[in-house]
């Protein structure tokens, strides 16, 4: 059954790709803003751009992957650091190395199935940090 599923296309992509993309599309309609950028679109292209385009290309290079892991989770700071804060830079950093280390060791299924497994790991870190950073405003007014 799981054969005929990854084997499966819709127009030249496998069914699993065509339902991500239907369920990050359907949550972007359903979430609220705040929840669907962080929890669907941010993993989304983050994962495209750093794992998928930075990371595999330093692989393919042939940078030792504990080096491309590094790299990838140092850019990834830095560009949370340029586009959002500083101060939230280094806290993307560990888990951005986690991610890497979850990309390679899916690599052995694929780069378009490890890609996938770090969407939804980075989804889920971005869930509990909207949940901490909820919990931690409404903290202040005495809710």
């Amino acid at each position: 059954m799981s054969c005929f599923v990854f084997r499966c296309r819709i127009a030249g992509a496998p069914v699993v790709d065509v339902a991500l993309l239907v369920l990050a599309a359907a949550a972007m309609l359903v979430l609220p803003w705040p929840w669907a950028v962080a929890c669907v679109a941010a993993p989304v292209c983050e994962e495209l751009i750093f794992r998928w385009g930075l990371q595999e290309t330093l692989l393919r290079r042939r940078m030792n992957s504990l080096a491309a892991n590094g790299v990838t989770a140092l850019v990834f700071g830095v560009a949370h650091g340029l586009l959002r804060s500083w101060m939230l830079a280094p806290w993307v950093v560990v888990p951005a190395l986690f991610l890497g280390w979850v990309y390679q060791q899916g690599r052995a299924h694929g780069a378009r199935v490890a890609v996938r497994r770090c969407m939804l790991w980075h989804s889920a870190f971005n869930a509990v940090y909207m949940l901490l950073a909820q919990h931690w405003v409404s903290g202040f007014d005495g809710s």
